[in-house]
């Protein structure tokens, strides 16, 4: 029975320590990339399902903690912003994001693919990459 609690303690502090409030400093803050792979065309055909894939990459393989993924119209109008909880908590350094998503705007309609991502606390490391395509 010792061993059953001891066990217990110890999943519970790990989980409490695993994702601390301590962020690295210097030379050790994360140095995040964002790879978007998809859509990868200019103009894409409205009201028809494209891939969304994005790469989050961590240099030093140290935690990505939070990533957002957004499309606006131009006149900034949000169609998509996902996931709905941004800390995913990937300890690997590297994270793929993929997801379907159909424009339900007018032929013509220029949208904008923002992905950002961030250390555990807002702005920390900060990366955005963004792409403008034309829904035709």
């Amino acid at each position: 029975m010792r061993i059953f609690i001891f066990l217990i303690v110890g999943l519970l502090l790990f989980t409490i320590y695993s994702c601390n409030d301590i962020e690295p400093t210097g030379n050790e803050l994360p140095i995040y990339s964002i790879s978007i792979h998809s859509p990868s065309l200019d103009s894409l055909p409205f009201n028809e399902s494209f891939l969304i894939h994005i790469d989050f990459d961590e240099e030093n393989e140290l935690t990505i903690h939070h990533i957002n993924v957004q499309i606006t119209t131009e006149s900034g109008d949000v169609l998509y912003n996902e996931p709905s909880v941004a800390h995913i908590h990937e300890d690997s350094g590297h994270y793929e994001y993929h997801d379907d998503f159909v424009p339900n705007v007018p032929p013509g309609t220029q949208l904008k693919l923002s992905a950002k991502v961030w250390g555990h606390k807002e702005g920390i490391a900060e990366v955005m990459e963004s792409k403008m395509f034309i829904a035709q």
